[in-house]
């Protein structure tokens, strides 16, 4: 059997790269697959603060996105808000902001 644990530094090496290139769901998405397989809570531990560093990510990625907004550059904000959703369901402007975005581009784009 595969022993996920002494793979630890290659993941967190990947989730960093992730992170550093701005594929957050990515990163967020390798750690929630690793995680679960880890039989070391410190190395689980490890990518649950990797987690954290995502979060706190989104909140720079949101402004960005509001600003987007604001631009009526509605694609670009809903491929950030849309990001945001799939890392943190619970971000609830996000979620009004992607509702609204869509709206935009539905009524831009003539369909319903």
């Amino acid at each position: 059997a595969r022993d996920i644990d002494t793979e630890i530094d290659t993941i967190v090496a990947e989730v960093d790269a992730y992170i550093s290139s701005g594929e957050l769901v990515s990163a967020w998405n390798t750690c929630n697959s690793y995680i679960p397989q880890m039989k070391k809570k410190a190395n689980q531990n490890l990518l649950e603060a990797k987690k954290s560093e995502i979060l706190a990510e989104l909140k720079p990625i949101y402004a960005t996105g509001v600003s987007a907004y604001n631009e009526e550059d509605y694609t670009l904000a809903q491929e950030i808000f849309s990001k945001i959703v799939a890392i943190n369901p619970a971000y609830d402007q996000a979620q009004a902001y992607l509702d609204r975005t869509t709206s935009k581009l539905r009524a831009l784009s003539g369909s319903n």
